[in-house]
């Protein structure tokens, strides 16, 4: 199927598309197995020459946890509100970590943002404790 670039953007949305991609560390075969293209779909797509379903178009907004919007470059918006970072970015950032780790280490990781997880709830528990025991104190003067 071909797709209509009456206004010109898919040159724009591919160039968008491929800084995505490099910078999620996504090769275009792994970008093409996750939306469920080929390979050679997605070279055309970031080459500007042919665009594709708006389903594809949120598959990788999905991939890269980005707005449709900003894949195909409406990110003015975001920027003028001061929003900062896409939700997800830092989702993104940790799962590219991950993916170059060997079994061992995310092991490792796993126990670690478990415990991390504990070591978090035992300290807010304590602080809830102080501040409770503080109102108390506070109560009884």
């Amino acid at each position: 199927m071909t797709y209509s670039d009456k206004f010109g953007l898919l040159p724009t949305i591919g160039k968008n598309i491929r800084s995505l991609r490099k910078k999620n560390e996504f090769t275009a075969q792994e970008l093409a197995m996750l939306v469920g293209v080929s390979d050679r779909t997605i070279a055309s797509i970031e080459s500007g020459l042919r665009g594709t379903t708006i389903e594809n178009y949120a598959k990788m907004a999905d991939v890269f946890g980005v707005s449709i919007d900003e894949l195909i470059g409406r990110t003015t918006r975001r920027e003028a509100l001061g929003l900062g970072e896409p939700a997800g970015s830092k989702q993104n950032k940790l799962r590219n970590i991950c993916k170059s780790l060997t079994d061992e280490q995310a092991e490792l990781v796993i126990n670690f943002v478990n415990n991390l997880k504990t070591y978090t709830k035992e300290i807010e528990m304590n602080i809830s404790k102080e501040n409770n025991n503080n109102n108390n104190n506070n109560n009884t003067k």
